[in-house]
């Protein structure tokens, strides 16, 4: 038996002659004057035998071919999760990449030459110390170690002031400006995936907005009117 073709009139889906044989199937296949040549039909509600329920001979039945997703379109919402499965055809979008601008970045590092200190583990330096580690850059500032020290000693008896963190900081160090080459971004685009779950193909398009809720409706009505 071809299950796929069925001739003669007799239907594959004869369980549905209670509510279309006898009399309006009579009235459906009465073409034997409108159309020339069709048989009326002579079924009877549940009775079976030719031409019941709508059919006549030139009725053909086949079944339908595996369903393929079109090329574009359809819907944008995301597909309903039936027994664990996505259902065949479907399709995700997939979020763009934005794009950044060109920028400058600047950094700050050490002059060539200047020593540093761990003041946490090691404490204070010494005069001495902070000469032989050249620390805040001292061995460009002075001419030795003696008048180096003779200099702090006029700032802790109060005979003049220091330099300031900030005159200190700027004195030994160098800043270096970088120019970052902005990125170009991606546009988002629907995924397409046939049943197994493989990609087939990618469209353009939009993601659907989401529909707002009745209670982010009246939310947004209340702060309108200042409520």
């Amino acid at each position: 038996m071809n299950i796929n073709n069925t001739e003669g009139g007799v239907s594959p889906l004869k369980a549905r002659q209670s509510s279309r044989g006898g009399k309006n199937a009579s009235k459906a296949t009465a073409t034997g004057k409108r159309r020339g040549g069709y048989a009326k039909s002579k079924g009877k509600r549940g009775g079976g035998g030719r031409n019941v329920g709508g059919y006549n001979v030139n009725t053909r039945f086949k079944a339908r071919g595996e369903w393929k997703p079109p090329a574009s379109g359809g819907t944008a919402m995301s597909p309903p999760i039936i027994g664990g499965k996505l259902p065949e055809g479907y399709k995700k979008w997939i979020e763009g990449e934005k794009g950044t601008a060109d920028r400058q970045e600047t950094t700050e590092s050490l002059k060539e030459g200047v020593g540093t200190w761990d003041y946490e583990t090691q404490g204070s330096p010494t005069w001495v110390q902070a000469w032989d580690n050249n620390i805040e850059n001292v061995n460009k500032k002075y001419e030795d170690i003696d008048e180096y020290i003779a200099d702090q000693k006029a700032i802790r008896d109060g005979e003049y002031k220091g330099a300031s963190k900030g005159e200190i900081k700027d004195s030994i160090t160098k800043k270096t400006t970088v120019f970052i080459k902005g990125t170009d971004g991606k546009p988002g685009y629907y995924q397409h995936y046939d049943a197994a779950g493989n990609k087939t193909h990618t469209s353009t398009g939009s993601p659907a907005k989401k529909k707002k809720t009745k209670k982010q409706n009246k939310l947004n009505k209340t702060k309108k009117n200042g409520i």
